[in-house]
């Protein structure tokens, strides 16, 4: 006898494609050509583009020359940045970034490598968790299209940071755990949760195992407290089980889990708390978690309800989608499934909000959870269960999606027009044209009642128009951008053993590209820099930007008598735009020597 999954009764023909075949239970194995599916298409979608546009500043640059820095100095246990201590993450990002930088070399493409690699995977492990929760084949490919395509996640997917396999460690180990309750308790899934966990502190430190812990800890908590439905996974994959630990070793599955846990993160610590003698853990914990969560970091503020509208705008283009499927969740509170995906997201989202600094990609961790639930909504509704079916809340998501859509070709190529950006605006324009055509296509069909349509619609049309808009706008505005632009020039221009001396401009991306560490000077030490610039013992260049050249000119002829080194020379001024900061700005290269033909 089949049971019905998520309490609905099958009455679509396919409903029950893959539930069960002579009275035995489908295994994961039956899923592999699918999964591998979306693991090598999204693995091209996230690496397409990743060459055409330089690192974006602050947090690219950052691991892109840790990464340098271990490659060329030999250090793979205490990470730098300009050779200063780099107390921000621990290694993991970097190391997974050294084999790509030695294959393709130090750019934009072998640094965004490793991320579009995991997101690849974690892509596929939704696929087969989405599955494990009982889920049809289309709510899985539901869930793992959202688990590739919304803006936060495909953008973290493309970008040269920890976000991306953190979030696969996340997720891998989330359906580590949910595979115990479906096949029943496993030495191995059981050690391999908690290498991941490990995994997961290597990446980023305490945010993957707190946000796992605290998910599976209050899902037992409101299972216990007040048990909920066990039934439905029949017509996923296989019959619930009982994640019960063996008694007799009891003691031998919490110290063996311990065990896995610090064989993975125990080495490393070990050995840079000896190397910095206790500072790097000590600083990378005290100032980058505690520090973090007491005061905003960076200007990085927001009220506690800063996540509120951050949520709807990270999972676009599947918002008004996910809207219908929260309502159909609490409507369904009682069901095991949607338990674990709500003490998954719940929990992590109030600590998030309660932390003092603030930034949207904060989310990335709990927004599988999410996508999967629009998997187990899809699973219902594929059962035209009437639960799932709130038209009038469907039909305002598709009004201000397509609503949205009108805008976005007018406010396009607005962008460029009102930052006075010298280039032509038809890449603008089509590719606005492009996203408005995909967002108002589906909002028609999701007024249409034609959910699954708009769903790939959406995110099939818009994953294109970005890849589009990386390539042919953004291309061309990266020329205007700083920090690559004027490193190249003076890696072109100055001789190879110049020592590069900078104030004000500080971005980091300007130090990756420059290749070698840079001499950093406070705004105010006019007096100082000026002293270290004129020193002919070496060549040394000046990068600022010309009015702050001119103030420490001013300033230093004002306190020498009118006088000024003749031999430091201006040799370059060019205008860029700091897209980060919204501005543009003109760079001047200062030299302290002159040509032979000069002297």
């Amino acid at each position: 006898m089949i049971r019905r999954s998520l309490g609905a009764t099958p009455a679509r023909s396919g409903y029950l494609e893959h539930t069960t075949t002579g009275g035995q239970p489908l295994t994961l194995n039956k899923f592999i050509k699918p999964a591998l599916f979306w693991y090598f298409a999204t693995f091209i979608l996230f690496l397409l583009g990743n060459w055409s546009h330089a690192v974006w500043d602050r947090d690219e640059p950052r691991y892109c020359v840790a990464t340098h820095e271990m490659i060329r100095y030999g250090d793979w246990i205490v990470p730098t940045f300009n050779r200063d201590l780099r107390y921000d993450k621990p290694p993991f990002t970097y190391w997974a970034m050294m084999g790509p930088f030695m294959v393709f070399g130090e750019n934009e493409f072998a640094a965004r490598f490793p991320s579009a690699l995991f997101g690849a995977g974690r892509v596929a492990v939704i696929f087969f968790l989405a599955l494990m929760l009982g889920c049809s084949l289309r709510g899985a490919h539901l869930a793992a299209l959202a688990g590739a395509t919304t803006v936060l996640m495909q953008a973290l997917s493309k970008a040269a940071t920890t976000d991306s396999m953190l979030l696969f460690t996340v997720v891998s180990a989330m359906a580590l755990f949910w595979a115990q309750q479906v096949y029943g308790f496993s030495w191995w899934r059981h050690l391999a949760f908690y290498a991941m966990l490990g995994l997961s502190v290597l990446v980023k430190g305490p945010p993957g195992p707190l946000f796992c812990g605290l998910g599976i800890v209050l899902y037992w908590v409101w299972m216990t407290w007040k048990p909920g439905t066990r039934d439905g996974f029949s017509v996923g994959v296989l019959p619930w089980k009982e994640a019960r630990r063996p008694e007799r070793f009891r003691k031998l599955v919490s110290l063996s889990g311990a065990i896995a846990f610090f064989l993975v993160a125990l080495p490393w610590a070990v050995m840079v708390t000896i190397r910095t003698k206790g500072d790097f853990l000590s600083e990378s914990i005290g100032r980058h978690v505690v520090d973090r969560a007491r005061e905003p970091l960076e200007g990085h503020s927001g009220p506690f309800f800063y996540y509120l509208p951050i949520i709807p705008a990270v999972m676009l283009p599947l918002t008004a989608i996910l809207v219908l499927a929260a309502v159909w969740a609490w409507k369904n509170r009682h069901l095991a499934q949607v338990r674990f995906l709500a003490t998954w997201f719940l929990p992590g989202f109030i600590v998030i909000s309660a932390v003092s600094t603030k930034l949207p990609h904060y989310t990335a961790p709990l927004l599988p959870a999410l996508c999967l639930l629009l998997g187990l909504w899809w699973t219902r509704r594929e059962a035209m269960a009437p639960d799932t079916d709130y038209p009038r809340t469907r039909k305002v998501g598709a009004a201000i999606m397509g609503f949205v859509g009108l805008l976005i070709p007018v406010a396009l190529p607005l962008g460029p027009t009102l930052i006075d950006l010298p280039v032509p605006l038809l890449p603008f324009i089509v590719t606005g044209l492009l996203i408005g055509v995909v967002l108002v296509t589906g909002a028609v069909l999701l007024w249409m009642d034609k959910v699954w349509l708009s769903a790939w619609t959406w995110s099939a049309g818009l994953s294109v128009a970005l890849v589009v808009g990386v390539l042919w706008p953004l291309a061309l505005a990266d020329q205007f951008r700083p920090s690559k632009n004027i490193a190249l020039w003076m890696r072109e221009n100055l001789p190879e053993e110049t020592r590069l001396l900078t104030a004000r401009f500080q971005e980091p991306s300007m130090y990756f590209y420059w290749g070698d560490p840079v001499t950093e000077v406070r705004a105010r030490q006019w007096e100082e820099g000026i002293a270290y610039l004129a020193d002919t013992s070496e060549r040394r260049a000046f990068v600022t930007m010309d009015t702050h050249w001119e103030t420490w000119q001013n300033n230093y002829r004002g306190a020498h008598d009118g006088t000024f080194p003749e031999h430091l020379e201006v040799i370059h001024s060019e205008r860029f735009y700091q897209f980060e900061a919204g501005r543009w700005i003109t760079l001047v290269v200062v030299r302290n020597w002159q040509d032979e033909a000069n002297t």
